[in-house]
C-alpha cells in the first residue's frame, strides 16, 4: 500500500529529528517513543485543524473522539483551538 505524502513527510521528519537530536543522547527508548507519537499528533492535529477551520466538533468527530476527551488532547499537546478558527 502506498502511503500519503503526509505519511512519508512525516516519516521522514520523525527520521531527521532522530538523526540530529538524539544521535548523542542518553534517551531511553521509550522516551523517543513518546516524542515522535507527540510530534506526529501534534502536527497531524495541526493539519486537521487548518482543515476544518479551527472547528473542534467537527475535528473531533471526524476522528471519532467525544469533545471532551478530544479538549483534553488538545490541552495535553499544547495546540489552541482559537489559534485555527477564521
Amino acid at each position: 500500500m502506498a502511503k500519503a505524502k503526509w505519511e512519508e513527510l512525516a516519516v521522514q521528519e520523525c527520521l531527521h529529528r532522530l538523526k540530529h537530536e538524539f544521535s548523542a543522547s542518553p534517551y531511553h527508548y521509550s522516551e523517543i517513543k513518546d516524542y515522535i507519537h507527540q510530534t506526529f499528533f501534534r502536527e497531524f492535529l495541526h493539519t486537521l485543524l487548518e482543515e476544518m477551520g479551527g472547528n473542534v466538533i467537527q475535528t473531533a468527530r471526524l476522528l471519532k473522539i467525544d469533545r471532551p476527551n478530544f479538549y483534553k488532547l488538545l490541552k495535553r499537546l499544547g495546540i489552541e483551538p482559537d489559534d485555527y478558527r477564521n
